[in-house]
């Protein structure tokens, strides 16, 4: 057996595992398949006899709760909207029902439309009722409302009995202020006194009797009939005894009319005595219906939960029945799932772990050896199997590797020779570009020497002379034109140590760092530096205002400008010399600057930005070339076109610098 293992090759025993694991897999899905079989024959025979009847007791018994919730709800109406809108509410969930034991009457009780048909008989009633108290309701809306209007009559007589005793009050009074007082107009005087007390009195009578019938009107469920009616006849006997001295006023017998209204809505039998009997027995007559309707829903849920009773005793006989059989299949199961699992112990053990998985660390290790640059890596794997192949391979591949990899090293050092020496010549590129920048700027100095050479001459010869007139005027102790002449000497002192800051500024060599550059500044330090070339032209430079910021070193911007400009000067011819920077456009990460001139143009040639390519004899053609190294060193660019009217112009593109 072991030596049949060990001949199989990998694909081969995998395929013999993979066969067995789906055979056992097979065998286990049909005996479930068997068992799950033999139970749905079992609750097929239980679902055709007693589930029917149960799942059709549950469904009446849910629709039979939310008919009883809208038979709350309908009992509950407040208004005629309310009560149509539950009403039919109502009925259609009694209709469902209906419907659904017409459907189902074979596996429920018969009682059961026979209660559904006393809920629509008692439904019927209800709704009468109902609407009997919404009717009475609107009566107590319209007693409350004829309360309101008798109210505020009584308001506006109180108001005209008031001004009226008030007035005779007033006149009486005027007439002792003026005249001699009589014990007669102080007897009426007081008179009067008392009866608009008495006024306040009935005001207060008539508050109470108005908070005593709204009260009523509002709570009749709380009504006490006997209570009542004693407190209204105790206000009708202080009305009728204390309303005498009121009779003499036109308005008292109004407010006496008011006040017997009122009491009378609430003492005649006919009006607010009648409503709140009527309430009374409606409410009593609406609380018996829905103790009958609650009666009978009871007695339905009883009903179907005797029928589901009944139901459970023949499904608890069948669980029996079923788990006994599951039990038996679940033990078959298991005592399969019990082989296969040593099954797969045994494999896993035998062929996987001992076959492979010993090779497959011993090659993984070699593997890992091999990925850390280890060489003299020993594959000890062998075999006429998969494994053995790829150990073969393995050992093939590490000899050509270890083959390959001492060609390589020696690539390699040919390679370093090679990088080391275009290094160096890199290197002395650059060192040969830097001093090829440097002549240029010589070059541009010596262009301005003469010119430079005469206006420092100039002040020289003009401070020998103010020396001279300093020592005239010190011997004749003259001190105030001595002093004039230091000032004078001194002035010129200044304006040549700046023509030389210029030139030794203009002369230093960058230090290859970019940096912000403020294209103004360098603009004006160009052009100051060419003073001495176009100050006696009267050369015109327009420049923008509010140039931004760009990327680049002073030194070299100011030397890209200066070489433009001096060619500029050396190829105007006509007067008046004119200079012209613009900006041709702009984004957040260049600008492009347009430099024209209105001299000859550029000459027909290809090589105008070439190193030593120049039209002057007397130019080394360096300063466009270089010009352009500086751009392309900075990031930027340079070109050079004309324009329509064949004049030269140098196009610039910097690179903005932000956050500046």
């Amino acid at each position: 057996m072991r030596k049949w293992i060990n001949s199989l090759n990998i694909s081969r025993g995998l395929q013999l595992s993979f066969w067995l694991s789906a055979l056992l897999c097979l065998f286990v899905g049909g005996l479930g398949l068997l068992t799950w079989q033999q139970q749905r024959a079992e609750i097929n025979i239980a679902l055709s006899e007693n589930f029917p009847q149960v799942q059709s007791a549950f469904q009446a018994e849910e629709q039979a709760n939310l008919l009883h919730n809208a038979f709350i709800q309908f009992s509950n109406s407040k208004t005629t909207t309310e009560k149509v809108e539950f009403y039919q509410h109502t009925r259609k969930h009694l209709a469902a029902l209906r419907t659904l034991l017409t459907v189902l009457k074979e596996n429920l009780n018969k009682n059961l439309l026979l209660i559904l048909t006393q809920q629509e008989n008692l439904l019927e009633r209800l709704s009468t009722t109902i609407s009997a108290q919404l009717t009475l309701n609107e009566s107590f809306s319209h007693s409350l409302a004829k309360i309101n209007w008798l109210n505020n009559d009584f308001k506006q007589e109180f108001t005209a009995l008031l001004q009226e005793i008030a007035w005779q009050q007033s006149t009486l009074a005027k007439n002792i202020t003026h005249q001699s007082s009589n014990e007669r107009q102080l007897i009426q005087l007081h008179q009067l006194q008392q009866q608009l007390v008495l006024v306040n009195d009935f005001m207060q009578y008539e508050e109470l009797l108005i908070h005593e019938l709204s009260k009523q009107i509002s709570d009749p469920d709380n009504h006490q009939e006997e209570l009542f009616r004693n407190q209204l006849d105790y206000l009708s006997l202080l009305i009728q005894q204390r309303f005498e001295p009121l009779q003499l006023h036109a308005a008292g017998e109004t407010i006496k009319q008011i006040l017997n209204e009122l009491l009378a809505l609430g003492l005649n039998k006919m009006q607010l005595p009648e409503l709140f009997s009527r309430h009374k027995t409606l409410q009593q007559e609406k609380q018996q219906l829905i103790q009958q309707s609650n009666q009978l829903f009871q007695h339905f849920r009883q009903t179907v939960r005797e029928q589901v009773g009944n139901s459970k005793n023949q499904l608890d006989l069948l669980h029996n029945i079923v788990a006994k059989s599951t039990r038996f299949n679940g033990i078959i199961i298991l005592a399969v799932m019990l082989f296969a699992f040593l099954l797969v112990i045994a494999v896993n053990y035998f062929y996987i772990r001992l076959r492979m998985l010993k090779r497959f660390d011993r090659l993984n290790q070699a593997v890992a050896q091999l990925t850390q640059g280890e060489e003299n890596v020993k594959i000890a794997v062998y075999g006429n199997d998969e494994l053995g192949k790829i150990a073969r391979l393995l050992r093939l591949f590490l000899f050509e590797m270890q083959h390959k990899q001492l060609e390589l090293s020696k690539r390699n050092q040919v390679l370093m020779d090679e990088i080391e020496y275009r290094i160096k010549v890199q290197d002395e590129l650059m060192q040969l570009q830097q001093e090829l920048t440097q002549a240029a700027k010589l070059a541009v100095v010596g262009k301005t020497l003469t010119s430079i050479s005469h206006e420092i001459t100039q002040p020289l010869n003009a401070m020998n002379a103010y020396i001279f007139s300093a020592k005239r005027a010190l011997q004749k102790q003259n001190y105030e034109a001595t002093y004039d002449y230091l000032d004078k000497i001194n002035r010129l002192t200044e304006k040549t140590a700046v023509i030389i800051k210029r030139l030794r500024q203009f002369s230093k060599q960058g230090n290859g760092k970019l940096q912000a550059v403020n294209l103004n500044e360098s603009f004006a330090n160009a052009w100051e530096l060419l003073e001495s070339k176009h100050k006696h032209r009267k050369v015109r430079l327009d420049l923008p205002q509010n140039l931004p910021h760009i990327w680049g070193e002073n030194v070299l911007i100011e030397q890209v400008f200066v070489n433009i400009f001096l060619n500029a000067l050396e190829a105007i011819e006509q007067d008046p010399p004119q200079i012209k920077v613009e900006i041709q456009w702009q984004n957040s990460q260049e600008i492009c600057l347009w430099i024209i001139d209105n001299g000859r143009g550029w000459p027909l040639s290809d090589k105008l930005l070439q190193p030593f390519s120049s039209s002057k004899s007397l130019n080394l053609g360096l300063g466009l070339s270089i010009s352009r190294s500086i751009m392309q060193q900075c990031g930027g660019e340079l070109r050079i076109a004309s324009t329509l009217q064949r004049n030269a112009l140098v196009i610039l593109i910097f690179k903005v610098a932000h956050h500046v």
